[in-house]
């Protein structure tokens, strides 16, 4: 009874504890600055001898820039400044689609005891609506005499300068925002602690608790995924002004055609080699970018499933054109679903002794690390057929998993048929990932052989139910393929309009080293700022010594998520005990996973989204081995030490994937989408 009454008294106190640090953390350490700054003795502005150059004063405050860089020199300060308070708006700024909008850039210069001369202290960009930017902390050498400013408006020539306090005294802000961001955060860290349920329970048996703690996940997944998404103004406007293959095809396929409406140019039409882009441009062609171009017509070389699910029906009910973002989130949301389900029945069948806690963060690992983050920023259409085959194929194969009912030796039809549905829709999204329908023969080879309890009949209806879904979808999309292309096998990226040949594509073998390094292995760039992570500029002098298409990558994905390096550890532990269908579960998908990135760099180059061809199943493949190390520290000497090992793997690659919501990209960032929710977001992430 006493036992008991200690369990249920730690039960109730560790959400207190996690409450008081979260308050702790948001009233003292993210607010640090308040209590910093209690003592000061501000000066304002106007008690020091200033003088503004570069504008035309208007009276009341207004200014006019005139050379873009606006002066201001504040002289006579004699004491230590501890910070620079700049009430500063732009009254004049317009929201701009693609563009920061409401930022001004500083440039702090100082005379202090370090330099009479004066020097450059640093440049700060603030936001005219986030007040939390507009502090600059120069940390100068003793005391100050002389600062001198350049602020430099985005995109407007009028500012506002309501005030400008020197050691301004910060005032204290309690962010329900951040405070739950917080408690998210401890709490998480709380349930990762070696005496919590987490590993106490297995992922089994689906408690209440366990339901919560999913439907919680899923929740602050949403939310999050669309505080991002429906923010961005510039997504608003994307129909129009950027690239749309499926809302015109939908137009197409609704005006009963399967080649676009758009007629291609006579100048286009009229080239002898109308996919040389050099040529294009020389002869300056007119013609519609990356489009597959093919006898007279152009047409969409995107996958055409997405289209018949999503656009074209709403284009047939609406005759309006649906946003990409709102297909991406909803594929985001079935695909968070089915890592959450497929990792659960992974460690059912193999390791069914794992604890709960490790199905919860290999759930989260796998969401964030399979570029959903990327695919909700960055939502064009490149991204669509990549997420929907990455959706298909995690619910196709937890179908298959399922569907094989060991214990009494049968499959049930109605899951394999399913499955095979899921994975056949692959070829109508992204044509290279339906060789993960070769993951058949690992999951149901031993019903190849029939015996007593699984004879010839029960083995040819099993056959039929996994083959038909593919002749079923199959032969529509190559009767699509030849209508257009003229053969059963052309996909069309083959003829597509972009800027290189790839109708004479070719395998090079310093082209697939370069492609392995940038996807897998290269090493991210980290700062100790928000958002954390920068994209790293591409570089085509160290192994390929020709052209080959890249895009800035964020790093590569086993060095962004350290657990995969445990793949190497494969035929190690193979020896010591990992079970051969174990074994040759992982390594099928880590080969296909290789196939399918030497067809990318063949076919069309390095991109950060090409990543999401296989990271899941190099994921799942990784689980596999995890698990085994798991089950094996059991009662090591040094067992607790370990696991914490593989853990923090594990929450240095959420967190990682997770600042990618807010890193600058080359399309679409956060900053550009909404620039107010950017710096806002810095600012409470921020806490020097």
């Amino acid at each position: 009874m006493n036992k008991e009454n200690k369990l249920n008294k730690k039960r109730f106190l560790v959400p207190i504890i996690v409450i008081l640090i979260s308050l702790l953390l948001e009233v003292v350490v993210f607010n640090c600055r308040f209590w910093q700054s209690m003592f000061y003795e501000e000066m304002h502005i106007s008690d020091l001898a200033y003088s503004y150059g570069g504008v035309v004063d208007y009276g009341d405050g207004y200014y006019s820039v005139e050379e873009d860089i606006m002066q201001v020199y504040i002289e006579g300060i004699g004491t230590k400044v501890h910070n620079i308070y700049l009430d500063i708006t732009t009254p004049s700024s317009i929201e701009l689609v693609f563009a920061e909008t409401g930022t001004i850039l500083v440039d702090l210069y100082a005379c202090d005891e370090a330099s009479a001369m004066g020097y450059e202290i640093y440049s700060k960009k603030m936001h005219t609506l986030v007040d939390a930017t507009k502090y600059l902390w120069p940390d100068l050498y003793g005391e100050a005499e002389v600062l001198y400013l350049e602020i430099t408006p985005g995109g407007t020539g009028t500012i506002l300068v309501n005030d400008i306090i020197i050691n301004a005294k910060v005032p204290f802000t309690f962010e329900f925002s951040r405070f739950f961001g917080i408690l998210v955060v401890v709490t998480f860290l709380a349930l990762l602690r070696k005496d919590s349920f987490f590993w106490k329970e297995d992922c089994i048996v689906l408690t209440p608790e366990k339901k919560v703690t999913f439907a919680t996940l899923l929740v602050i997944f949403c939310m999050g995924i669309w505080l991002v998404a429906s923010g961005k103004s510039d997504m608003v406007a994307m129909y129009g002004l950027d690239f749309n293959p499926y809302q015109e095809l939908a137009e197409a396929l609704y005006a009963g055609q399967v080649s676009l409406l758009n007629e291609p140019s006579a100048a286009l039409q009229a080239m002898e080699n109308p996919y040389d882009y050099l040529l294009r441009e020389e002869q300056s062609v007119e013609y519609m970018w990356d489009t597959a171009y093919y006898d007279g017509n152009y047409y969409v070389y995107f996958g055409v499933l997405p289209c018949l699910l999503f656009y074209l029906p709403f284009y047939a009910m609406t005759e309006l054109h649906l946003p990409d973002i709102l297909v991406i989130l909803f594929m985001s949301i079935l695909f968070a679903v089915g890592c959450c389900v497929l990792i659960r029945e992974l460690i059912k069948r193999f390791y069914p002794s794992l604890p709960f806690g490790l199905w919860v963060i290999m759930t989260i690992a796998m969401t964030l690390g399979c570029q959903i983050p990327f695919f909700v920023v960055q939502p064009d259409p490149y991204n669509i057929p990549i997420l929907a085959a990455m959706m298909f194929s995690v619910w196709g194969i937890w179908f298959w998993m399922t569907a094989d009912k060991r214990e009494q030796r049968r499959l049930c039809y109605g899951r394999v048929f399913t499955g095979s549905l899921c994975m056949a829709a692959v070829l109508g999204c992204r044509p290279q990932m339906i060789l993960f329908s070769f993951l058949a023969f690992v999951l149901f080879g031993s019903y190849l052989k029939t015996d007593e309890s699984f004879d010839k009949k029960q083995c040819g209806k099993s056959l039929f139910f996994a083959l038909f879904p593919y002749f079923l979808l199959g032969i529509p999309i190559a009767l699509y393929n030849y209508l257009r292309f003229d053969s059963f096998f052309e996909f069309g990226a083959k003829y597509n309009l972009t800027i290189f040949n790839m109708t004479v594509t070719d395998f090079s073998f310093g082209k697939l080293i370069q492609g392995l390094y940038e996807n897998w292995f290269r090493i991210p760039s980290l700062h100790a700022s928000f958002p954390f992570v920068e994209l790293l500029k591409h570089d085509n002098d160290y192994w390929c010594r020709g052209y080959i298409f890249t895009e800035d990558m964020y790093g590569g994905l086993f060095c962004c998520n350290l657990f995969l390096f445990a793949l190497f550890l494969l035929p190690s532990l193979r020896k010591t005990g990992l079970k051969k269908e174990n074994a040759f579960f992982a390594g099928v998908l880590m080969m296909i996973s290789f196939i399918i990135l030497c067809l990318d760099v063949k076919l069309a180059g390095i991109s950060y989204r090409y990543l999401g061809d296989y990271s899941f199943a190099l994921f799942l493949a990784s689980f596999v081995v995890i698990g085994f190390l798991w089950k094996e520290l059991q009662g090591a000497k040094h067992e607790w030490m370990m696991k914490k090992g593989i853990l923090l793997s594990f929450v240095l690659s959420i967190f990682f994937n997770l600042m990618i919501f807010f890193a600058i990209s080359y399309k679409y960032p956060l900053n550009v989408g909404n620039t107010a929710l950017y710096y806002e977001i810095m600012s409470l992430m921020n806490v020097w």
